[in-house]
């Protein structure tokens, strides 16, 4: 078959040696966005996540191979997604697009036509309407959650991230005192509550049932600031405001359900000023053992953790630490269910978001691309079709090791391999703990990361985490290793024994030749038969000539 592809995209298709770039071929010039639908998954009053739909009457395969062709603008700025790709390639398409949402032009607006994309090598450059998919959060209340001593006639004011659509709004409030009177603010982002006066001393917890913004997305309970709060008022009419120190797990609800290797957000309030960073850590065994996620600065209000491949209960920790690093302050929500992410929505929206439809891949095999014959030359393209850069997670080609012991410095390297490049996550511990951690910061195929704290002679167990650059993860199990020492006699479940010695193990082939080197059969550590085999190996001990 000819091919059609005119120069410019022959440069492009050199231009990426390793992948395909998208090609605007005549059968996919009827591909064009029609919308698009924002998110904020963590619920920190920024956008992170965009979906963009693109009739392809067609059903062309789609792909992204280099994000850098995107040029999407919102509200005036440009922005680069750090990842991009399409979640279904059906009719519509639908196109995903990430991006690092501490820029502060990527704050919630209610605006439906600030959104433009420009891909050239696409032939799109046109604006489209946003679909408002970010729920709205609390983002603080006068009084202040934890006030003691408040004016008993004090009107309650509430702020929200985005505008609320106010004949959805509806609360509740314990002793409450009626004669409410509601004034919105012109945008609709906060609400000044007058009511009657509150009786002297009254403690008051205040919950927001509904609160659904213009777009009918439903109110995030405690996603920066608690909902429900709590407060008391002055036991006289003269108020003397105090604040009580307060530390609460907002994310997740008691009793909620997280799911297995995808993003949840865990999110915490405190007005606690002596708590600077809040360790977080979950306990399958009812509090019997904890294996610490992660400890960040408390001014970060929220986490996203990718739960380890395990299903079942557990139970969800947060301690608040002092500038010393000791526990202030602590919350804990039991029970917690982890499940399988298995099935349902495979970007992990919100719940009030519906399902993405997926699109089963092709049944035939693609037409093989045909080799360049000279550096001029490019693969030919099937007509109307493009690669197609799936969601996968990553896979484990080479399982995580732990070898070069120094007991001196008390650490170990840690290596592994995936088969595509991923960002990973390391827990590790002592037997049964999960206190240390470590975390990569560059995908890459070729991982290596050196353990430190460990304990020589001790047992440890360790657990890694690998996400893709589309947030798609895998998880090893619970990997166990003994640190050895220098000289170490070791052995697995099988009768071999073998000498540990300068970072190698040396099979010892006979007892005449073991009794030659040791006077005792005691001391001998049994190790386990895994980390045996990934042990590198030397020459075999003989007698009569040194080690």
């Amino acid at each position: 078959m000819k091919n059609s592809m005119s120069f410019t995209q022959k440069l492009a298709l050199l231009a990426a040696p390793a992948v395909l770039f998208l090609v605007a071929s005549p059968a996919l010039a009827a591909t064009t966005p029609t919308s698009s639908e924002w998110y904020d998954l963590d619920h920190d009053g920024h956008l992170d996540r965009a979906i963009v739909s693109l009739a392809n009457s067609a059903n062309s395969v789609l792909a992204v191979t280099d994000v850098s062709k995107l040029k999407i603008t919102y509200n005036g700025s440009t922005l680069t997604p750090t990842t991009a790709y399409f979640a279904s390639t059906g009719n519509p398409a639908r196109l995903v697009l990430a991006w690092n949402d501490n820029d502060p032009n990527l704050a919630v607006d209610t605006a439906v036509t600030k959104f433009e994309i420009n891909w050239p090598d696409f032939g799109i450059a046109t604006g489209l309407k946003k679909i408002d998919k970010a729920a709205p959060i609390l983002l603080s209340s006068t009084p202040v959650a934890g006030t003691v001593g408040a004016d008993r006639s004090q009107d309650l004011v509430l702020t929200f991230s985005e505008p609320i659509d106010q004949s959805s709004f509806a609360w509740n409030a314990t002793s409450d005192p009626d004669g409410w009177a509601l004034t919105w603010s012109a945008n609709g982002t906060s609400v000044d509550m007058a009511h009657g006066k509150f009786g002297a001393g009254a403690a008051v917890s205040f919950t927001i049932t509904t609160a659904n913004d213009t777009a009918g997305n439903a109110i995030v309970p405690g996603a920066v600031y608690p909902n429900p709060f709590q407060y008391n008022y002055s036991s006289s009419d003269y108020s003397n405001t105090d604040i009580s120190p307060q530390f609460l797990i907002n994310e997740p609800q008691p009793l909620a359900t997280l799911k297995v290797g995808v993003p949840n957000v865990l999110a915490w309030y405190s007005n606690d000023a002596s708590v600077v960073q809040v360790k977080l850590s979950w306990s399958t065994d009812g509090g019997g053992s904890y294996h610490v996620i992660a400890t960040v600065p408390a001014k970060n209000s929220s986490y996203v953790w990718y739960p380890p491949n395990q299903t079942g209960s557990f139970i969800l920790k947060a301690e608040g630490l002092g500038s010393a690093g000791t526990t202030v302050a602590l919350d804990v929500h039991n029970p917690l269910t982890l499940a399988s992410s298995t099935g349902g929505n495979p970007l992990e929206l919100e719940a009030n978001t519906p399902p993405l439809p997926i699109t089963p891949a092709p049944t035939a095999a693609p037409t093989a691309p045909t080799a360049p014959t000279s550096a001029t030359s490019t693969p030919a393209t099937p007509a109307g079709t493009i690669t197609i850069e799936a969601l996968v997670a990553p896979t484990f080609t080479v399982k995580p090791t732990v070898t070069n012991f120094d007991p001196k410095a008390k650490t170990a390297v840690l290596t592994w391999q995936t088969d595509i490049p991923s960002t990973s996550t390391v827990v590790y511990g002592l037997r049964k703990d999960y206190s240390r951690r470590l975390s990569e910061t560059t995908p890459t195929t070729v991982h290596r990361l050196v353990l430190t704290g460990l304990t020589p002679g001790a047992m440890h167990n360790v657990r890694v985490t690998a996400v893709s650059t589309t947030d798609e993860a895998t998880a090893t199990g619970d990997i166990f290793f003994q640190f050895l020492k220098d000289g170490d006699r070791i052995k697995g479940q099988g009768p071999d024994i073998y000498w540990w010695k300068d970072g190698v193990k040396r099979y010892i082939p006979n007892p005449k030749t073991y009794l030659y080197w040791f006077k005792s059969w005691s001391g001998i550590i049994t190790i386990g038969d895994t980390q045996l085999k990934w042990l590198p190996t030397g020459a075999p001990v003989k007698i009569g000539k040194t080690p």
